[in-house]
């Protein structure tokens, strides 16, 4: 991200070119040993996507994503996904389920302050996120998962959550411990690593994607006449419900039976905990 007006510190930040962000990662990027391209994801017509806010990254560009790296897989050792951080956890999520039979590294990575700014940590933590994809000559372990790379830490891409706007530690990983660190050395928890799949399973990316889901808070006094109208919705095909504690609802009979309606309509109803830790 660079200043709208080049200059001007103070004003909205918009995202920079192509060639732009190219020349500052080259300068970042020089991990020994280590070569890299970086590649621009398409539309299905083959025309370049430029550079986005990551606010407005969703389910088209995670199967942009995912196809980008099933064109490139057997060209490369890994994978480096440079992204911004307010939708970062949520693309690396869908990426953990969207590559199947993974068997390299992709490592998501951004910063809290633009590689354009002079006191950044965008680049350190590319510079990280190379090493971990070019771990064969960095004489490091196979991470072969999608892994969120950020501040000290390789996290598991689908246990990844943003915890704050401005530290530099901006991720964390409530409910499943980190798989390497960086420090004076990098240190991969190989216990921690998903296993690479089989030779005989061959890699793949998903095609689809169902985006017709709600995502929705369950709060005290919610009633269900106020969800009715959402809950039947035809186009809508699924609900996560971030209910209380370990699955507790507010014990309003017509929100449950709102809820059961939509159950018995066939509609996929998935029932997570807002508590940071624990199901």
């Amino acid at each position: 991200m660079v200043p709208a007006m080049p200059g001007v510190a103070s004003s909205p930040l918009v995202p920079a070119d192509r060639d732009a962000l190219y020349q500052a990662l080259k300068g970042a990027g020089r991990a020994q040993g280590i070569e890299w391209d970086l590649i621009s994801l398409t539309e299905a017509d083959g025309s370049e996507v430029g550079p986005l806010d990551s606010s407005s990254v969703g389910p088209e560009h995670w199967l942009s994503i995912s196809a980008a790296i099933e064109r490139n897989y057997k060209s490369y050792d890994g994978f480096v996904v440079i992204h911004g951080t307010d939708t970062l956890a949520y693309t690396a999520s869908a990426l953990s389920f969207l590559l199947v039979n993974l068997a390299k590294p992709v490592v998501v990575t951004g910063s809290q302050m633009p590689i354009f700014f002079e006191r950044n940590d965008a680049s350190q933590n590319f510079l990280n996120a190379l090493y971990v994809a070019g771990y064969s000559a960095a004489g490091l372990p196979c991470v072969p998962e999608v892994t969120v790379c950020f501040g000290d830490h390789l996290l598991r891409g689908n246990r990844t959550r943003k915890v704050s706007v401005e530290a530099r530690e901006a991720f964390s990983s409530p409910n499943y411990p980190v798989l390497g660190t960086f420090g004076q050395s990098i240190e991969i928890d190989t216990l921690m690593v998903r296993e690479a799949p089989s030779e005989d399973s061959p890699f793949y990316a998903h095609r689809r994607l169902e985006d017709r889901v709600m995502d929705l808070t369950l709060y005290p006094g919610v009633r269900g006449e106020q969800l009715r109208a959402v809950f039947e919705r035809e186009d809508i095909k699924g609900f996560v419900l971030r209910t209380f504690g370990s699955g507790t609802t507010p014990r309003d009979t017509a929100l449950l039976e709102v809820v059961a309606r939509a159950a018995r309509q066939g509609k996929t109803m998935l029932v997570v905990t807002q508590c940071v830790e624990g199901s």
